[in-house]
């Protein structure tokens, strides 16, 4: 099944074109890694199918579902994603445990099977002893590492993630990696990751896609 399909994406911002024409296909359990030079328009890429920003022109659908589109735009909470940015944002008013439960709020679970699964997703990234500290307390990598597994609480079946692996050293990184690829292949999630490095396409059997002058160009098949 089609998870994310986006098609002739154009944004600009004033006179500064960032997307012209930006197309992507995903299918249920793919991975794909979106790189380019700074400025080429992935964080724009990402925000857009994530409905955090409007295109100028174009459509997206996740699975098979538009959700942007001429005369239509589904704001973020009701596209079903687990998102990951650049820095963490954590909510500094709540402990970790509830950072990650408050993605499950929606979910219509218990509590107390919310709180299991918050617990679940912060053992697979390996911060679970993190659960009662405040975002304050915790390095650039722990919170990090706590954003990754807030994304995935609700277990979505798209991930969009900016830098995920950012403020982690790099046999922390690898540890992370391979405990997400595992998540990704069991439960045929969907990624779209944002990158500069090949070493994190890499450690996710992602598949390349070069963002160059608006435009998205796919690399060999990296599975």
């Amino acid at each position: 099944m089609e998870a994310i399909s986006a098609a002739n994406l154009k944004k600009a911002f004033g006179s500064e074109v960032i997307l012209d024409g930006a197309s992507l296909e995903l299918s249920r359990g793919d991975r794909a890694a979106v790189y380019g030079p700074t400025g080429a328009g992935k964080t724009t890429l990402l925000l857009i199918i994530a409905g955090l920003v409007r295109p100028d022109e174009g459509e997206v659908s996740l699975f098979c579902k538009e959700v942007t589109g001429d005369g239509v735009f589904a704001p973020p909470e009701e596209r079903g994603l687990g998102v990951v940015f650049q820095k963490a944002l954590l909510w500094p008013h709540m402990k970790v445990l509830a950072n990650v439960e408050y993605a499950l709020l929606s979910a219509g679970l218990s509590r107390g099977r919310r709180r299991e699964r918050a617990r679940e997703a912060l053992e697979l990234f390996g911060v679970a002893e993190l659960s009662d500290r405040r975002p304050r307390t915790l390095s650039g990598g722990q919170a990090q590492r706590v954003a990754l597994a807030r994304s995935i609480a609700a277990r979505p079946g798209i991930l969009l993630w900016d830098e995920p692996f950012s403020g982690l050293d790099d046999e922390t990184r690898d540890s992370v990696a391979a405990r997400a690829l595992e998540y990704l292949r069991r439960s045929e999630t969907t990624l779209l990751l944002i990158s500069h490095r090949r070493s994190d396409f890499e450690a996710l059997r992602a598949r390349p896609w070069r963002l160059s002058n608006g435009r998205l160009q796919a690399e060999g098949d990296a599975r």
